[in-house]
C-alpha cells in the first residue's frame, strides 16, 4: 500500500500518528527528525540517533546524546569543535563521518573521525548511509569554497549540507538549504521540487532575522501548496515523525 509514507502523520512543529497506523499490520520503521537550530538536526531511528551540524547557532548546552555525527563542512555555522567535545563527553563512542578537509580539523583537536567522498556508502549499528556531492555551493569566487558532502541515511531521508546535489533517486525526505548567501529562493524551491521528494524541510534559515524567516517561510509553503510533496518548516525544538514502508 503506497498511502504508508509521511503524509500519513499531521502537524508542522510536532507530528502525531494516526490512529490507523496501529492497527495496520505492515512492517513499519519510525524516524524522528528534530530541528535543533539552523542546519542541526538530531535524526533518531530505532537503533541510533544521529546528529548534523552543531554550527555556531547551537551551544554545547544544547547538545544530546547521540550516536553519529555527520558533518558536512567546516564554515561555522556547521561545525563549532566545543559542540563536538561536548557530544564526545556525552557518548565517548560517539561515530563521525564527514569531509577529508573536516577529518584533519577533527585531528587537530584530537577527535577521531572516518572521511567520506561521493558515493561512499556503510552501515552502523543497523543504519545505512551515503555519502553524495563534492563542493559547496559558490558564493564569491573562492571565496568560502570548500568540500560538502550531503548525507543519505537508511536511503530515504537527505541532508544537503551547503549544496545543491544532483541526486540519482528522490529521497522520500530532504532537508534543504531555503536560504543562504549562494542561492536565491526561486532556486531553493525549485531545487527541492525537482528532487522528488515526498516531504521537504527547510534548514539554513536562522542567518534571517525572524519577520524573512516567516516571509520565506509563507512563500514556500504557497510554492509547494500545489505540489505532492509536504513542506514542513520546522522551527527550533519542532519534531516531524517520517514514517517509511520497509516491508
Amino acid at each position: 500500500e503506497d498511502g504508508i509514507r509521511d503524509d500519513l502523520v499531521t502537524g508542522v512543529q510536532t507530528c502525531a500518528l494516526p490512529i490507523s497506523l496501529l492497527t495496520y499490520h505492515l512492517p513499519l520503521l519510525l524516524m524522528l527528525i528534530k530541528k535543533l537550530a539552523h542546519c542541526c538536526f538530531t535524526i533518531t531511528t530505532d537503533t541510533v540517533t544521529i546528529i548534523t551540524d552543531p554550527g555556531s547557532f547551537v551551544t554545547p548546552q544544547d547538545m544530546v546524546h547521540a550516536d553519529i555525527l555527520l558533518l558536512s563542512h567546516e564554515h561555522g555555522d556547521h561545525y563549532i569543535p566545543e559542540n563536538i567535545h561536548k557530544l564526545i563527553e556525552l557518548n565517548p563512542d560517539l561515530a563521525i563521518y564527514t569531509t577529508d578537509t573536516c577529518h584533519s580539523l577533527l585531528q587537530d583537536e584530537g577527535i577521531d573521525s572516518t572521511s567520506m567522498r561521493d558515493g561512499d556508502t556503510l552501515s552502523h549499528q543497523g543504519v545505512s548511509l551515503g555519502a553524495a556531492g563534492e563542493w559547496h555551493e559558490e558564493i564569491y569566487g573562492e571565496k568560502g569554497m570548500c568540500k560538502n558532502l550531503g548525507f543519505w541515511i537508511n536511503d530515504t531521508v537527505f541532508f544537503t549540507g551547503d549544496a545543491f546535489q544532483k541526486l540519482d533517486h528522490a529521497p522520500q525526505v530532504l532537508l534543504f538549504c531555503l536560504a543562504g548567501p549562494f542561492t536565491r529562493l526561486r532556486h531553493s524551491i525549485d531545487y527541492a521540487k525537482a528532487s522528488g521528494a515526498r516531504t521537504v524541510i527547510p534548514m539554513h534559515e536562522s542567518i534571517l532575522l525572524a519577520p524573512l524567516q516567516e516571509f520565506y517561510f509563507s512563500v514556500a509553503d504557497h510554492a509547494f501548496s500545489q505540489e505532492e510533496a509536504q513542506f514542513i518548516p520546522l522551527i527550533s525544538g519542532g519534531e516531524y515523525t517520517h514514517v517509511v514502508h520497509v516491508g
